[in-house]
């Protein structure tokens, strides 16, 4: 099984930034923010449940497909192409990048103070690498005669998680990328 669905993947992370903004969209509110703040949680469990919502809001569309994929395993044709473990495994990483960008948008969220500004942040946070790698190696060596070529030099670019979710022919991360990813999410939360 591929990950190369660029509709997908963009739903998945439109849907990330989506989540993130909208559960901490009481903050924007001096009456909201009274009100959440007055209820008897603390705010570390009240950004706990705001969390647990949101990778639940992330899941369940996820945990639905892989459900009827499974079914249609069994059932169709499609178990020529793919088995269930193949299933599992596109499960398991689609959560993980979907948690991983999340986790990011509360991150950037937080720090701005504005929800909403923080999905913006979360999405440069994410392609300033890439736009500045594609400026050095494709807009300088195209347009300065003796520019070097960097492109061997730019490994670290592969192990970004938004060109590893983009690349050709990406069939999911391996253990030690999903612990470090799953690290990240964490360190990021």
């Amino acid at each position: 099984v591929t990950f190369d669905n660029p509709f997908l993947q963009l739903m998945l992370i439109g849907m990330a930034l989506l989540w993130g903004s909208l559960l901490f969209n009481y903050l924007n509110e001096n009456k909201s923010v009274s009100f959440f703040h007055g209820l008897p949680l603390s705010r570390r469990s009240l950004f706990a449940n705001l969390t647990i919502t949101g990778l639940m809001g992330l899941a369940l569309p996820i945990l639905f497909t892989a459900l009827v994929s499974m079914v249609l395993t069994e059932l169709g044709s499609l178990g020529l192409l793919y088995d269930k473990l193949d299933v599992l495994w596109w499960a398991a990483n689609y959560f993980l990048m979907s948690a991983l960008f999340l986790a990011s948008v509360v991150f950037a969220s937080m720090v701005a103070g504005l929800p909403l500004v923080g999905a913006f942040f979360a999405l440069v946070v994410h392609l300033l690498p890439v736009a500045l790698y594609g400026l050095t190696t494709v807009v300088l060596r195209a347009r300065i005669y003796g520019f070097p070529n960097f492109s061997r030099f730019m490994d670290w670019v592969e192990i970004l998680p938004i060109i590893r979710l983009f690349s050709y022919g990406y069939t999911g991360a391996s253990a030690g990328y999903a612990l470090v990813m799953v690290l990240l999410t964490a360190f990021l939360f």
